[in-house]
């Protein structure tokens, strides 16, 4: 959805590609908060999910009740693209945030240098 039109889309098709991820968010938001996806839901998957225009007043707490035990058993390496995407969508965002950012504090004081400095 987020690359159709290609790089250079004319207005209208940039009002109806930010029109249908907006339509998607909302599905996804509403399968998030009404169906158990723990078992459908990988770090990548999770990552992917934060990176929409989500509803997030809808489906914050679901999601954050989602994302944490995903979030505890990764590395800081693989967290900082989710880390980067809920902080994005701030200040909708901020439980899972707060959590995620936590949980990332925690992984800094074990890191190695070069991870850390990411």
């Amino acid at each position: 959805v987020t690359s159709f039109g290609g790089d250079a889309p004319d207005a209208k098709v940039l009002k109806w590609r930010a029109e249908a991820a907006e339509d998607f968010a909302d599905l996804v938001s509403d399968h998030v908060r009404h169906k158990s996806v723990r078992e459908d839901v990988s770090l990548s998957v999770l990552t992917t999910i934060c990176q929409m225009p989500l509803p997030w007043r809808k489906c914050a707490d679901k999601l954050t009740r989602l994302a944490m035990p995903i979030v505890e058993d990764e590395t800081l390496q693989r967290l900082l693209p989710l880390l980067q995407a809920v902080t994005k969508a701030l200040p909708e965002s901020e439980r899972l945030a707060e959590k995620v950012a936590s949980h990332v504090r925690g992984l800094l004081k074990r890191a190695e240098p070069e991870h850390a400095a990411e």
